[in-house]
């Protein structure tokens, strides 16, 4: 077995994770932006608050959950929930997986916490999930 080629292939895989590793985190913190941005209709966060906000009856009751949590309507929180899922990534495919499991579950799972996903969250991940999926 020649060393120096298996040390070279070695430093080779290393750096390929470190690349891999650097654009998962990129695209993690994209998602959290487009997450971020969107807006829920009929909700007005309160500046200066980070779990208050100001709904109409109309938007909760037309949620698919019902939820009453301000986590759910708040984008904020919601990034916070899809990143708390995604930081522990370190492959493609378990992104790939994770971003599945959040869109069929319609839930963010960590632990035993998990935060339901709004009808924006979720189109985000949805149209993210169709473009990555090759």
């Amino acid at each position: 077995m020649n060393m120096h080629k298996v040390q070279n292939s070695f430093q080779r895989l290393l750096a390929a994770e470190n690349t891999i590793n650097v654009r998962l985190e990129i695209l993690r913190e994209e998602i959290g932006r487009a997450i971020r941005d969107a807006q829920v209709p009929g909700v007005k966060p309160i500046p200066g608050s980070v779990n208050c906000c100001v709904g109409s009856f109309s938007t909760t009751a037309n949620s698919k959950n019902l939820c009453l949590t301000s986590e759910y309507y708040l984008q904020e929180s919601q990034t916070k929930a899809v990143d708390a899922v995604l930081v522990k990534r370190r492959t493609a495919s378990s992104f790939l997986a994770a971003l599945s499991d959040m869109i069929h579950s319609g839930c963010a799972k960590v632990g035993d916490s998990k935060t339901p996903l709004n009808d924006q969250t979720l189109d985000i991940l949805r149209e993210i999930f169709k473009n990555l999926n090759v």
